[in-house]
């Protein structure tokens, strides 16, 4: 993944290094594209179908909200999720407190954020919590907490299983911005990250994998403190059914369309074959569709179609190149799991080759002569036809290049 500072570029010799010889490139956390030689606003060549409003992070954490069918482009880059729902109201807005001697004020609002300063009352399980519904063993569920570092420099964020004879939880404690497992008799929490905001300002998410049904469950946040008095600031809570960004507003749970993204690929001659290199971040492998889309590309037909994907089976990168609906040279794979974090996604269609690189680990390619169908258009995390098959990625930048691809023209690109 490049941090390319774009600003004022323009064509030619002062294009950078991997927009010279590109067909298309988009830099989304600049703003900058060009396409076919010429500047263009990444919304000249991205469209985005989303039913609903949403929100997106930018690099530094600030919360941009966006209207129905606008693509989620900040400074982190192009956020697409694949629709979600928020299980319970906007927290700590709506909630209740845990603890008959523990106390709560909601403060003036922080940008999308209405923040409520909890103060324990002398037990460190003190926590403002929401209901979550029904849990099912094995069954994802995805959190997120962002909090500022109050009078107990610490934090305790839990997720209880109310269930017989006694509840379980699984949770997270320690000081502001290390927490650490704290609990995991109601399940595992997996793919936890842990970012500073600035300001004593922090940002937690990752996944909660329970071990057993419940009938009833809560996501609580507090000061983890056993002195009375001592205190956090919560900014915000969540959790839902599929890997989201933050859903806001409402008392109840709350549902998020997916982001259905489709890229014009006019002017470009792919006749000779494409290589596609993608550069961004999987927030969790934990998708929510069995063959999760990175991208797919076709001329319009499903029956003509090229895509790669991430395999839930086996966590692993999947190719395929279709052509009147038969599958052309098998099925390139990447043999090892992904992991969720930064990637690097560099592949090559053509008609005498299949294969690619994720992070510098290569797909079995294939190489023997194959039928191939020049695309017009690509999804991004999803298929370009039936919006389906999404998936939860930060995309950075994208850059297709036009021309026979090849194992020698896959590691020149990965290089730039």
């Amino acid at each position: 993944m490049l941090g390319i500072g774009l600003a004022g570029q323009g064509t030619g010799s002062t294009l950078p290094a991997f927009a010279r010889s590109a067909a298309l490139a988009i830099d989304f956390s600049s703003g900058f594209a060009v396409r076919n030689g010429q500047l263009v606003s990444p919304n000249d060549v991205l469209t985005v179908q989303r039913a609903d409003p949403a929100y997106a992070e930018a690099a530094d954490g600030t919360l941009h909200a966006f209207s129905a069918n606008t693509p989620r482009i900040t400074s982190a880059g192009l956020w697409l999720d694949a629709g979600a729902t928020r299980l319970h109201g906007e927290a700590p807005f709506y909630g209740s407190k845990s603890g008959g001697s523990a106390s709560s004020t909601l403060l003036p609002p922080e940008g999308a954020f209405t923040p409520r300063l909890f103060t324990g009352g002398g037990a460190d399980w003190h926590q403002w919590q929401a209901g979550i519904g029904a849990l099912a063993a094995d069954e994802p569920r995805f959190f997120r907490v962002r909090y500022r570092t109050g009078t107990s420099g610490r934090c305790f964020i839990s997720l209880i299983a109310n269930a017989s004879p006694s509840d379980t939880f699984a949770g997270l404690a320690g000081p502001a911005g290390n927490l650490a497992t704290a609990g995991t008799s109601a399940g595992s929490l997996v793919e936890v990250e842990q970012r500073l905001l600035g300001a004593d300002t922090y940002e937690v998410s990752g996944v909660f994998l329970p071990n057993a049904a419940a009938p009833s469950a809560t996501i609580g946040v507090g000061p983890h403190s056993t002195v009375s008095g001592e205190t956090i600031n919560i900014l915000g809570f969540q959790i839902t059914d599929r890997p989201s960004q933050w859903i806001m507003g409402g008392s109840d749970a709350l549902s998020q369309d997916a982001d259905s993204s489709l890229i014009d690929l006019a002017g470009a001659d792919l006749s000779g074959g494409f290589v596609l290199r993608l550069d961004g971040i999987l927030p969790t492998t934990y998708q929510s569709d069995s063959y999760a889309r990175l991208y797919q590309a076709s001329p319009a037909s499903s029956a003509d179609r090229v895509q790669t994907y991430l395999r839930a089976s086996d966590l692993g990168v999947g190719m395929e190149q279709h052509v009147g609906g038969v599958v052309q040279n098998g099925y390139p794979t990447l043999a090892q799991p992904v992991q969720a974090g930064g990637f690097s996604l560099v592949t090559g269609h053509g008609p005498d080759f299949i294969g690619g690189q994720w992070n510098a680990m290569a797909l079995v390619s294939v190489t023997t002569p194959a039928s191939y169908v020049a695309p017009t258009q690509i999804a991004l995390g999803r298929d370009d036809l039936y919006q389906s098959a999404h998936a939860c990625l930060l995309i950075e930048r994208l850059a297709l290049y036009a021309g026979p691809p090849s194992a020698a023209r896959l590691t020149e690109i990965a290089a730039f």
